[in-house]
């Protein structure tokens, strides 16, 4: 009679989770975007025509922003952000996805070329 030995153990371990790119492209994203939205409190933006600009020579009580132009700002940055986040997350669908985000971006790039020389003239 032989014993009956069992060689292989059933062991689980749990490694803790990675950060993956896209959790943190996400989470730079609010962090910037967020930063922006809360600098109207210690430096005010203000847009005027096609060009941000920051108040100077503000001083406690002696220029406030005017709430429309707040207003714009951070629609401004709700723009920006909500077009960061939507081609980012096109981005991760697939390879579709990703024909689609650098389809925009070279859109973009050439929006922006184009605004470029017509803001020269």
């Amino acid at each position: 009679m032989e014993p009956n030995i069992q060689t292989q153990q059933h062991v689980t371990m749990k490694t803790k989770k990675e950060l993956s790119m896209r959790k943190l492209l996400h989470m730079i994203g609010f962090v910037i975007f967020g930063g922006l939205a809360l600098s109207i409190l210690t430096v005010p933006y203000y847009i005027e025509g096609l060009q941000i600009k920051a108040v100077e020579g503000l001083q406690l009580g002696e220029e406030k922003m005017m709430a429309k132009k707040v207003k714009e700002f951070l629609l401004f940055i709700g723009g920006a952000a909500a077009l960061y986040f939507s081609l980012l997350n096109i981005y991760w669908t697939g390879k579709k996805g990703r024909m689609l985000f650098f389809v925009c971006l070279v859109g973009l790039c050439l929006v922006n070329v184009v605004f470029l020389f017509s803001s020269i003239e």
